[in-house]
């Protein structure tokens, strides 16, 4: 039985592991592609020519992201009900449409509009051999709430990250990378050298 899939892409890279994986699948694939990606309305016509995809669509990652952080950090630093009507203001993405859902970041607006929407979607890995390198950065973005020593992990990470990239993907109540529980499973290129150790991690080499 064919199978209904969407693909959430923010990069080249992205798209061409997508384009692959649909031409050698029999399912119905359609796309998003977010305005991370330069000159992505160009981008989308031309894929559309190719009458590879479904729906082709291009989401405002940058604008969103841009609404979202302007506003006082501590009162809307990804509040749920905010996130989820700063998207679906401007969006109707019909995910429940679809039996898989794949995103290579989940750390992106709309990575977190799934979980906070509850809605479960496989993660592919970003770039190659991507999560070999996270170790470290990992255990300071997905420190458990429950340690005693949280609040203390949290202190020192701001400390230590206190630019604008720190800001950037430092969302309270959130677990990316694969790691929160609405990700069904986290595809990888090298399972061997991962630095998750997870059973949810799966191998698909990119060769």
């Amino acid at each position: 039985m064919m199978r209904k899939k969407i693909y959430i892409c923010a990069t080249y890279y992205h798209t061409l592991i997508t384009i692959l994986k649909t031409l050698k699948s029999s399912d119905e694939s359609s796309l998003i592609l977010q305005n991370t990606i330069p000159d992505v309305e160009k981008f989308a016509k031309r894929l559309k020519k190719f009458n590879l995809f479904k729906e082709i669509n291009i989401y405002d990652e940058v604008g969103l992201v841009k609404k979202f952080y302007e506003r006082n950090i501590e009162y809307i630093y990804f509040r749920k009900e905010e996130l989820i009507d700063l998207v679906e203001q401007k969006y109707n993405i019909p995910f429940q449409n679809y039996d898989d859902i794949y995103i290579y970041n989940d750390w992106t607006t709309l990575g977190a509009y799934l979980m906070d929407k509850k809605i479960k979607y496989h993660l592919i890995e970003d770039g190659l051999d991507t999560f070999h390198f996270l170790k470290d950065f990992l255990e300071r973005m997905n420190p458990k709430p429950q340690t005693n020593n949280f609040r203390r992990k949290m202190e020192l990470f701001w400390k230590k990250e206190k630019d604008a990239f720190s800001k950037r993907f430092l969302h309270r109540g959130y677990y990316y990378f694969g790691q929160s529980k609405y990700a069904i499973d986290i595809e990888v290129n090298n399972k061997s050298i991962v630095s998750l150790k997870h059973k949810k991690v799966k191998e698909v080499p990119r060769q």
